[in-house]
């Protein structure tokens, strides 16, 4: 997903830094359009973006990774006035984060989440696939024929994989 987001942002014409530790990924991200690559790994995310966004934070952080510190790192790293959007659900269930209420009053900040699509969302989403205006072919790792159904699986298991699409 997080790739995805890259994609649609990018043909919008943001400039968008991807937070990324595997290396492989993270050079494919620069081939899908990525201004810069923060392995949060290194130390200080926050820092990290500040300086790349000459002190300001990210206007905008999609946490599109299922882990409790990525939320926590990008309130840290958002901009005064910006928006964390929780694009995934974290696991294990029940986590929690810490962070600093301060900042929410300090920063005007605003934290959400998405989960529920509408109608007109799935619509949107099509039309983009379909006009291709988004292309989605980089992300499809490996296509398979249904007979082969349990390799195509576990490909998907893979972290050298990206989608897998099983086709009749």
């Amino acid at each position: 997903m997080g790739l995805l987001h890259l994609m649609l942002l990018t043909q919008a014409g943001a400039r968008v830094l991807v937070s990324e530790p595997n290396p492989r990924r993270a050079a494919f991200a620069r081939t899908l359009g990525a201004a810069a690559i923060i392995n949060p790994a290194d130390g200080d995310f926050a820092g990290q973006v500040r300086s790349l966004t000459g002190g300001r934070g990210a206007e905008v952080v999609f946490c599109a990774v299922s882990v409790a510190e990525a939320v926590e790192q990008a309130v840290e790293a958002v901009a005064k006035g910006g928006r964390v959007q929780v694009f995934a659900s974290i696991h294990p269930r029940g986590s929690k984060i810490s962070v600093d209420p301060n900042l929410f009053h300090s920063k005007e900040i605003v934290l959400t989440g998405t989960m529920s699509q509408t109608k007109e969302d799935m619509r949107q989403a099509v039309r983009l696939l379909c006009d291709r205006t988004i292309e989605v072919r980089p992300l499809v790792s490996l296509v398979l024929p249904l007979d082969r159904l349990e390799e195509g699986l576990q490909a998907a298991l893979r972290d050298d994989t990206y989608r897998v699409v099983i086709a009749p």
